[in-house]
């Protein structure tokens, strides 16, 4: 043979050959090119349907449904009754939202092969969306009597989330793993199958057992990051959330998942970055939209906010929690009535909902007296009834109810419940969602710096884990802790039962992350409201609302449920860790400045009727304005239009400041006012506090309300009666007589500091002693009925 001669040219790979090599490279995760060598066989006129419908799975895979459909179309005229093919066109309709087809070709299919596994599953799947759960129900049992292992199935199972499908469900996952223990996908998919059973430490324990038999399964880190997530751990969720995007950094899921872990956290900036890059991804879910609205609202970008919340329901018009969410940025804006309608209208929808009947009985307790009857039969008619459905009284013998153990991971230091350490001493249990850098978890500090533990047993109740240092300090002051977030509220009761308290202190009233509803049905002897919330909880089980004799007037006892129980004194005191820096003159003008620091929520109509009035009284006075809502210039033209229309007010004399830096950054910006101005129905608390620490006078307004009465207490605990006003015109002419001079207004800010920081607004020891004389009475007056 001549070496030299030509070789045979290699015979031409057929059609079957090159949809097996582009098979191949799918498994290899070469997509690109696999889709490069089907496209080139079907534009030669392949008559292959396998080589359509394979096209056809590749470009469905990227998100193009149309191309898809087109492709099935095409291999369906070549081969009408292949049923891995008819499967996949029903597929195809069904994520296409046409059921009606999906089903009928489903069912074509298993009129030729009744056995077939994956038709009864098909089916199942289409069932379920459609709600038609019962047939889904014998459509999978059929798929499991055929192949008892086949795991879609019992994935289904599990996605139908009743008790016995989750536990059937579960039964199948372990006889695969007991033949398979080293496949962590089947450990992945029982920790989802006991995470909706809500045995949540079974669940972490097999997330944790796949991650060890594959650290690189995104999934399973995705998975046990949601769970801790909700246990309070987002710290560490956002770890593992970081990891499932180092293995895949374009998924949409994944990067919305370090988003919410990043909204949690606090780092709002950051959060919305991610939850950009997964919008890029998943442009139209509406729950990712949802989620970055808040991170606006959280950092005052209400414009945005809103934007976010509204594209989010164009998509999702049903959803509750999105209008929820509009509602509340309304009020926070300072449109008190039109949240309220919009609650009243979600309200009417779904009368028992929780969250959204919180928000309304948050938005009475700001909008005056007016609005006290609404709130009482607003609560009066939701308890009882939310009551009887979500937190019927528990069985004692359920097997679910949780026994307190010391050593449970995420429960704080505790003594049992029998331990001597809390005989002869009243058992006091706090319960709050804001044991932390929250201005609740301030003033709560000057009682827990000074209680007398000989007297008092003290333990913290947290609702949710605060990511702040101030938490522990909270915590050590304590004679123990616990986290109640991540528990049932069944649970939840149980343990506060075991705990023998009696009297249990809420903090909350209807702010977010409070626990009010865990009294629902009663945990203590004695129950009471404290410190966050200004208003009647209307909670049946709530005995007391503590306040003083300004706050909780006992001319307010018609607009309240529970019992007034007043302090002789100021009901709150500031804690003394918080230092402020020195009194000075920082404003650069010769003019009066005078200013509110308060939300601008509480900027309304009502408020700016007062300031208007002072402000033309003092005609060369500039007013500063300062929120993290300025950041939102609706809010800025809202209030200058409203002064300038209503009250002649120049806008040129307007200030509005941003939120800068840290705490002493914020207070010593007090320095530039001269007068700090009240605002009503909601009054100043918290920066009255402030603006008086640092020497500057608090006019205050006096209202009819405890929300309106707030800087009333704080002014007469410094001894300033003469700055409380009770109409425009007392207020206006306080101001004037204030600004009147000028130069020694400003010489007397070092005195006026020095009197209120050594007044009883600054006496944790003096409050603290009031505050435990009470709760021992009220435990007192118990025991004697």
């Amino acid at each position: 043979m001549n070496s030299s001669a030509p070789t045979a040219p290699l015979h031409p790979a057929s059609d079957s050959e090159i949809v097996l090599r582009a098979s191949e490279l799918v498994s290899q995760g070469e997509l690109e090119q696999a889709e490069q060598l089907l496209r080139q066989l079907v534009d030669s006129g392949c008559s292959l349907a396998k080589a359509w419908m394979n096209l056809g799975v590749i470009v469905g895979a990227r998100g193009d449904k149309d191309e898809r459909l087109t492709l099935f179309h095409r291999a369906r005229e070549l081969d009408p009754n292949d049923a891995h093919l008819l499967l996949n066109l029903a597929t195809a309709y069904h994520e296409n939202d046409d059921s009606d087809s999906a089903e009928a070709l489903i069912r074509q299919v298993l009129l030729q092969e009744a056995d077939l596994v994956a038709a009864h599953h098909g089916l199942a799947v289409v069932l379920a969306k459609a709600g038609r759960t019962s047939e889904a129900r014998m459509a999978l049992a059929t798929a499991l009597e055929l192949d008892p292992d086949h795991w879609q199935s019992l994935d289904q199972l599990t996605d139908l989330k009743s008790a016995a499908d989750l536990k059937l469900a579960e039964a199948g996952y372990r006889r695969l793993i007991a033949a398979e223990s080293d496949n962590g996908s089947l450990h992945r998919k029982l920790a989802v199958n006991l995470g909706h059973q809500l045995r949540i430490p079974e669940a972490v324990e097999s997330y944790r057992t796949a991650l060890n038999l594959n650290a690189a399964d995104a999934q399973s880190l995705i998975g046990l990051g949601l769970i801790l997530l909700n246990l309070g751990q987002a710290d560490e969720s956002l770890v593992l959330f970081l990891q499932a995007l180092a293995l895949d950094p374009d998924n949409g899921d994944t990067l919305a998942c370090n988003g919410l872990a990043l909204h949690t956290l606090g780092d709002q900036g950051q959060a919305i970055e991610m939850l950009d890059r997964a919008l890029v991804k998943m442009p139209e879910r509406a729950d990712i939209l949802n989620v970055k609205g808040e991170c606006h609202s959280d950092i005052g970008q209400l414009d945005q906010a809103l934007a976010s919340f509204k594209k989010a329901q164009e998509l999702d018009s049903t959803n509750l929690a999105i209008k929820f969410n509009l509602s509340n940025t309304l009020r926070t804006r300072g449109d008190l009535e039109a949240a309220r309608i919009a609650l009243d209208e979600l309200l009417a929808e779904k009368p028992l909902d929780l969250a959204l009947f919180s928000s309304q009985m948050f938005l009475y307790s700001v909008a005056s007296e007016r609005w006290a009857a609404a709130a009482l039969e607003l609560g009066q008619r939701f308890w009882p009834e939310w009551t009887r459905v979500f937190a019927p009284e528990s069985d004692p013998s359920n097997s679910d109810s949780l026994v307190f153990d010391p050593t449970t991971p995420g429960i704080g230091t505790l003594v049992d419940s029998a331990d001597a350490r809390r005989r002869g001493k009243v058992r006091i249990g706090i319960l709050s969602g804001d044991l932390g850098g929250h201005v609740v978890g301030g003033f709560l500090a000057a009682f827990l710096e000074h209680y007398d533990h000989d007297k008092l047993h003290v333990e913290l109740l947290s609702m949710r884990r605060r990511y702040e240092s101030r938490s522990e300090e909270l915590i050590a002051l304590a004679d123990g802790a616990l986290s109640l977030e991540g528990l049932s509220d069944p649970q939840a009761r149980d343990l506060l039962r075991s705990r023998d308290y009696d009297l249990i202190l809420e903090t909350s009233g209807y702010t977010r992350h409070g626990g009010i509803r865990l009294l629902a049905q009663r945990c203590a002897p004695v129950q009471c409201h404290y410190i966050g919330y200004h208003a009647t909880t209307a909670l049946p089980g709530m005995d007391y609302f503590i306040g003083d004799l300004i706050t909780a007037d006992p001319a307010f006892q018609d607009q309240f449920s529970e019992q007034l129980w007043q302090l002789p004194r100021p009901w709150l005191a500031y804690p003394k860790h918080q230092v402020f820096p020195a009194a000075d003159q920082l404003a650069a003008t010769d003019l009066p400045v005078l200013g509110a620091f308060s939300q601008v929520g509480k900027i309304r109509a009502e408020t700016l009727s007062f300031w208007g009035p002072a402000l033309k009284k003092v005609p060369d006075s500039l007013l500063v304005i300062k929120d993290r809502c300025i950041v939102d210039p609706n809010v800025c033209e809202r209030i200058a239009d409203v002064l300038a229309k209503e009250h002649d007010v120049d806008p040129q004399r307007l200030r509005f400041l941003p939120l800068l830096g840290e705490w002493n950054d914020h207070v010593d910006c007090y320095n530039i006012l001269d007068v700090a101005l009240d605002t009503t129905p909601w009054s100043s608390a918290t920066t009255g506090f402030e603006a008086l620490a640092m020497g500057a006078p608090l006019v205050a307004i006096k209202g009819g309300c405890t929300a309106a009465r707030m800087s009333t207490s704080l002014v007469q605990g410094v001894g300033r009666p003469e700055w409380v006003a009770r109409t425009p015109d007392e207020f206006a002419g306080i101001v004037a007589e204030l600004c009147s001079d000028l130069p020694a207004l400003r010489a007397g800010k070092q005195e006026r500091q020095r009197q209120a920081q050594n007044s009883s607004l600054f006496d944790g020891l003096d409050l603290a002693q009031h505050l435990q004389g009470a709760l021992i009475a009220m435990v007192i007056k118990a025991k004697q009925v």
